[in-house]
């Protein structure tokens, strides 16, 4: 079983569009910060997770993938490897599933739109 469930605060968000089979979509890659305890002076110690979540072109849920936002990010864990300067390269990153945005923090008010099906009820 490949799983993993994170809860953390989005960095910086980079969208870009992807020609599929089935039309243009989105994918938003970004890091998700998640405190992992104090060194011995008190300072909070950071675990910084990379992820790519996939997203229908128009998707009024983009509007709230922002710097800080916090989420849950259910996903699986996926190993990319590449050849740099003639060294072998790797990273682990989430393909996020699904992403609840669980409201901790200031959103911008949503589109007005008769569709938002795509929405999380306390968005609407």
């Amino acid at each position: 079983m490949n799983k993993v469930i994170i809860y953390g605060s989005i960095g910086e968000p980079k969208f870009r569009d992807v020609n599929t089979k089935n039309g243009i979509r989105e994918v938003c890659s970004f890091g998700i910060c998640q405190p992992e305890g104090k060194d011995a002076q008190g300072n909070t110690n950071f675990a910084w997770y990379n992820v790519e979540y996939w997203l229908d072109k128009g998707s009024k849920l983009r509007q709230y993938i922002v710097k800080g936002a916090k989420v849950i990010v259910d996903g699986e864990l996926k190993t990319e490897k590449w050849t740099k300067d003639g060294a072998e390269r790797s990273a682990i990153k989430i393909m996020c599933r699904n992403l609840t945005l669980t409201g901790d923090r200031q959103a911008p008010a949503p589109v007005a739109d008769d569709n938002d099906d795509d929405l999380p009820d306390f968005l609407r």
